[in-house]
């Protein structure tokens, strides 16, 4: 009898010590500790967010999907604001930093989506999605404002307006901004009449993988 009692109380303690360390929580790395992998033409290396946020006080984070045609459309109208503001005669020092970011599973299937693009912006991919899961991206497009404490200052979801031509005037006072540590651009009205047809806002892609 003793001995079942105390195989009993035995179970008992293990089964706790189990469920305390299910119920243990985890503190997350801080947002700058994240690893993001660099693509390049001649390969891919690694980036930490803390060698980005050593140079500027924000970054642009813009997550895009391969496979998302509003993501395509919406990269022209950043790629002129990008080539507008490289022409400039304003020192480099100046600019607002731009990260493409690539959500897809697949780096296959971004490099050939990148085939005959140059984009004047660091394109990184966020393998395993831990950036976009840690900023709750949950569409594509999607353009967030990070500080260098990891608060997100602004984010912007959707292909808005839906003309590259426009979007690119919206990303231009984004990066101005930015650059110039001025108050940022609100997201654009879109009228009721432009926004094409389909689920959610018509402008996005989700879910992205």
């Amino acid at each position: 009898m003793m001995r079942h009692l105390v195989l009993a109380v035995l179970a008992l303690l293990l089964c706790s010590l189990s469920l305390r360390g299910q119920n243990r929580t985890t503190n997350p790395a801080p947002l700058d500790e994240l690893v993001l992998t660099i693509i390049a033409p001649d390969g891919e290396s690694s980036v930490a967010l803390r060698e980005i946020f050593a140079k500027h006080q924000k970054v642009i984070l813009n997550f895009v999907s391969a496979r998302c045609p509003y993501s395509h459309r919406q990269l022209e109208g950043v790629q002129k604001a990008l080539n507008a503001q490289n022409n400039s005669k304003v020192s480099e020092k100046d600019f607002a930093p731009v990260l493409i970011v690539f959500v897809d599973k697949s780096l296959a299937k971004i490099r050939q989506a990148l085939q005959g693009k140059r984009l004047p912006a660091q394109l990184v991919w966020d393998k395993g999605g831990k950036l976009s899961d840690r900023l709750k991206v949950k569409t594509t497009p999607t353009v967030i404002v990070v500080a260098r404490s990891g608060k997100q200052v602004a984010v912007y979801e959707g292909f808005f307006p839906s003309d590259p031509n426009e979007y690119s005037k919206f990303f231009a006072r984004l990066l101005k901004a930015v650059a110039q540590g001025s108050p940022l651009p609100p997201r654009p009205i879109q009228l009721p009449a432009v926004v094409s047809s389909g689920s959610g806002s018509g402008n996005s892609c989700t879910p992205f993988g």
